[in-house]
């Protein structure tokens, strides 16, 4: 990966990689790859579990993120969950859906603890699953929601397109 990454940028190329795995997330900073899709700490047995040495070593290399929240939340599942929640229409196990589901975004508020701000980029992963082409807006919201935009967690209910 080392020679793939140098010789794309001896030619003025950046690089992107697709990685949801803690595994490929290092191997991807140590290559120097330009973006890193997804990035979900996802542990060998498929658990999203953040590792802070990994989020230092992301934060100190040149390595943008696009998390793509929108396939991270199962969106826009996350919002009729957080809705019913708030309108007192709550099953237990929308409830473990919805814990499940904002465990996502609190990884992504824990890569804004180590200065990754300004290299995060929406991204939509349209086309995947139920996610609709065209509604990077969704992605921007969900951003809103990790107090990356104004630095405030506005109210899930309001936070999210329906």
């Amino acid at each position: 990966m080392h020679a793939a990454v140098h010789e794309a940028h001896h030619f003025h190329k950046l690089t992107a990689a697709h990685c949801r795995a803690k595994e490929s997330m290092i191997r991807v900073v140590e290559a120097g790859i330009d973006l890193m899709e997804h990035a979900e700490f996802l542990d060998p047995a498929n658990q999203l579990r953040f590792d802070s040495d990994l989020a230092e070593k992301m934060e100190e290399s040149a390595i943008w993120i696009s998390p793509t929240l929108q396939a991270w939340t199962d969106y826009p599942r996350i919002g009729s969950l957080t809705q019913r929640r708030e309108e007192g229409q709550f099953l237990q196990e929308e409830k473990q859906e919805l814990a499940r589901l904002e465990h996502r975004l609190d990884i992504m508020r824990k890569m804004l603890d180590y200065g990754m701000k300004d290299r995060l980029v929406a991204g939509t992963d349209s086309g995947v699953s139920n996610l609709a082409c065209r509604h990077l807006d969704c992605d921007f919201q969900l951003l809103e929601n990790i107090r990356f935009f104004t630095g405030r967690n506005p109210d899930f209910g309001d936070a999210y397109i329906r």
